[in-house]
């Protein structure tokens, strides 16, 4: 038999130790998210583990990118149940596979983590269909086509990404990319993309760092705010000062 103050010490560590495990999952979690530079070197990456499913993103990468940030939506939303599923093997005094004796706030959180990915697929299902229409980044190019259907603007820009002469930079799934006559920012679920003709450059905040972990030396970085004059097509930022400089010279601005 364990005393009363057995029981409460056991029951504290217990909680201890699945408030370490959330914590952790809650870390790994947000680095596949956002994943470093060490995530990405090793391919902890989603782009990298359905790279058969998504194709190349050289040779056609809007199609790339509209199938990459479905996957990414889908994959995200199992994040909760993947946290229910492990907790409930790390801790199985906590009975998460018995939905019968739940308490509310765990039948509650059940349901959530069912329902997030059920909604996922239904909105990609939206997304795909008349051959990805429905995609925001579909939807985008739609009003950058002057007349021309998005799938035109999308070859357009398919055909200028495969040039030697674009400038990237950024990790994949986070990069800024210019060509030609395109600038685009890679997010996580979107391609933020603007014709160069229609655009102007807004420096919105300087930052200065003693030292930079990509360089191991001193930085200062630049967020440059790209506007375009198309009121449908959203502004975003490009950040990092040689990246700026660098792309500045490639818009011939």
């Amino acid at each position: 038999m364990y005393s009363v103050s057995e029981i409460f010490n056991m029951t504290h560590s217990e909680e201890a130790v699945n408030l370490l495990f959330t914590l952790l999952y809650i870390f790994f979690s947000l680095c596949l998210i956002a994943p470093p530079t060490e995530f990405v070197s090793a391919g902890i990456t989603i782009q990298n583990v359905l790279s058969n499913f998504l194709g190349s993103e050289d040779m056609n990468f809007i199609y790339y990118h509209i199938k990459r940030t479905s996957a990414t939506v889908f994959v995200h939303s199992l994040f909760p149940l993947g946290y229910y599923v492990c907790l409930g093997l790390f801790s199985p005094q906590l009975q998460l596979f018995y939905p019968w004796d739940l308490n509310a706030k765990w039948k509650l959180f059940l349901a959530i983590c069912l329902i997030l990915p059920l909604v996922a697929a239904g909105l990609i299902y939206y997304w795909s269909r008349r051959k990805w229409d429905n995609h925001p980044i579909a939807r985008q190019l739609h009003y950058l086509g002057n007349g021309d259907s998005w799938r035109a603007v999308a070859s357009s820009i398919n055909i200028e990404f495969r040039r030697f002469d674009k400038f990237m930079s950024g990790v994949k799934g986070r990069q800024v990319v210019v060509t030609d006559s395109w600038v685009m920012k890679v997010s996580t679920y979107f391609v933020y993309v603007a014709h160069q003709n229609d655009i102007h450059l807004t420096l919105a905040a300087t930052e200065e760092h003693s030292i930079s972990y990509e360089s191991l030396t001193s930085v200062q970085y630049l967020n440059m705010v790209v506007q375009s004059i198309n009121q449908n097509v959203k502004p975003f930022t490009i950040r990092k000062l040689i990246h700026v400089l660098d792309a500045c010279r490639k818009m011939q601005i």
